[in-house]
């Protein structure tokens, strides 16, 4: 069976083999918690870097990080802390 059938049957109007990767290796390391290492396998990627892009912290995740080291959301924003990494 096709993959445009599949797509078709379960209404999914937009979607790839990337979308469907990118799924999978995200799957892997935040839900399975398992090391980039696994899913760089997974991937068959010769380089760590290449892996590294499916692990982008999202806002939250980055505010828990500045308050479990003692900056406080109001003194030290996660916008401020992206502006900070840009320019690095």
């Amino acid at each position: 069976m096709g993959a445009m059938m599949l797509k078709k049957w379960a209404f999914i109007e937009k979607a790839s083999s990337h979308s469907g990767r990118t799924t999978l290796l995200t799957h892997i390391i935040y839900t399975q918690k398992l090391p980039i290492s696994v899913a760089q396998k997974v991937a068959g990627h010769i380089n760590p870097s290449t892996t590294v892009i499916y692990t982008q912290p999202t806002e939250q995740e980055i505010s828990e990080a500045l308050r479990n080291v003692g900056y406080p959301p109001d003194v030290f924003s996660v916008v401020n802390y992206v502006m900070v990494m840009k320019t690095n």
